[in-house]
């Protein structure tokens, strides 16, 4: 994980994904898009990597 905040987002989604099936993207019949999968891809883009190479 890149940091506190993103372990804790992707925690959220893991734990309320079954909540959110109407928006998920693999569901034929979803209803729009999911705001939470977004804020954290969003969140994973925008910061640089602190894992370091071996």
């Amino acid at each position: 994980m890149r940091d506190q905040r993103a372990l804790d987002a992707i925690r959220r989604y893991i734990t309320t994904n079954p909540e959110r099936w109407t928006l998920d993207l693999y569901n034929c019949e979803r209803r729009a898009q999911d705001p939470l999968t977004r804020e954290i891809w969003q969140m994973l883009l925008a910061q640089p990597s602190t894992q370091q190479g071996g």
